[in-house]
């Protein structure tokens, strides 16, 4: 016999049939460990649930909660440290301080959750938290120090409402799980950049009941299904699918009329090998300025500082203990890691508004920043 046929009818011996085995073996390990490379990036995650909220703040501890079984149970737990903020250590300056205290490498990724108060500010057109302590954080600054740290992929999601219920959550395994789900993978380990994600559209209030937040409801329930591979734009639109439709609400006959969306443009799906984001340097040292702004101690000589043009292209450079810079491209800033933030992000160009002491004026002016290699 000959072709096809011969194919089918011949008979393997037991060591060929071993070898082929062995060899099959061998390239799933492979290709399991070549995943398990990729994935040793480290997520440091920190919640920050305002427990204190009057009224609701108890069952907030629910989002908590919920969260912290969802990384449980979906990623190894040596890949990632939880850190929470609640109670009295939910405030802007335990904030601030918590982001910059964790470790971050390079390949590192920095997750902020928060769960709590909110509003949207229509003359800036952005989102606040609102802490019960009075703190007012605006989104953007929340970022610019996020920003700071230069991790791999920052994400922040905030589900602000005017309440917050509590989960009924199962206890989970202390010891978690040892292999790494797919889709935690695809979503938190592959990709650089930042994920900036709001429960609520500007003008609307997030849905909530006895039985948890619909945002939270939704998010959970779509990141529960962990054995794929989708993108956070997925993510989002099941998110919101989830929570429309979830079966409890529409038992009860309340309607969510609520729609997260992704505040920041979401980076580009499995983007693992795309460079880090490019930074620029200014070339001038500051400290915060009682009156508002950073004030500039140090010029470095031949920096971009000691360049900065003016509208009609005309050169200066920033005088130290003088010159008050107050914003970077439209942005107020008001302290040293938000001024080092706004600049690092800027882009080729910065647009500085700056506050002469000496004269008591302010002016526009741009300087051609050095990248940072």
């Amino acid at each position: 016999m000959s072709g096809l046929n011969s194919r089918i009818l011949r008979k393997e011996s037991p060591l060929s049939l071993l070898s082929i085995f062995f060899g099959y073996f061998c390239f799933v390990t492979f290709l399991n460990s070549v995943e398990l490379a990729q994935a040793e990036t480290k997520l440091q995650i920190i919640f920050c649930a305002d427990t204190n909220a009057k009224g609701v703040g108890p069952r907030v501890a629910g989002d908590l909660n919920h969260i912290r079984t969802l990384f449980l149970e979906n990623v190894p737990q040596h890949l990632y440290k939880f850190h929470e903020l609640t109670g009295n250590d939910a405030s802007a300056e335990k904030i601030g301080n918590k982001i910059r205290a964790v470790p971050i490498d390079s390949d590192d990724v920095l997750v902020f959750f928060y769960s709590g108060h909110g509003a949207f500010d229509t003359n800036e057109n952005e989102h606040l938290i609102a802490l019960t302590n009075g703190d007012l954080i605006r989104r953007s600054d929340l970022l610019e120090v996020i920003h700071s740290r230069e991790a791999k992929l920052d994400v922040l999601i905030t589900n602000s409402c005017s309440n917050f219920v509590k989960f009924d959550v199962n206890s989970p395994s202390p010891n978690g799980v040892q292999r790494l789900k797919p889709l935690f993978h695809e979503l938190f380990f592959k990709p650089r950049g930042l994920v900036n994600i709001s429960a609520t559209m500007p003008g609307e209030l997030a849905v909530t009941s006895d039985a948890g937040s619909a945002f939270y409801r939704g998010f959970t329930g779509t990141l529960y299904d962990a054995d794929r591979r989708v993108s956070w734009a997925q993510v989002i639109y099941e998110t919101n699918k989830n929570a429309k439709n979830d079966r409890f609400y529409k038992n009860n006959n309340i309607e969510v009329n609520q729609t997260a969306y992704a505040v920041s443009p979401l980076p580009k799906p499995g983007n693992n090998n795309a460079p880090p984001r490019q930074k620029y340097w200014l070339g001038a040292y500051a400290q915060a300025y009682s009156g508002g702004g950073v004030e500039i101690t140090k010029v470095v000589e031949n920096s971009p500082a000691s360049q900065i043009r003016d509208s009609r292209n005309v050169s200066f450079h920033l005088v130290p203990y003088r010159d008050i810079v107050t914003h970077v491209n439209g942005r107020a800033v008001n302290n040293n890691d938000q001024f080092i933030a706004a600049i690092r992000a800027s882009g080729k160009v910065a647009k500085l508004q700056v506050y002469d002491k000496q004269k008591r004026q302010s002016g526009a002016y741009h300087a051609h920043l050095t990248p940072i290699k």
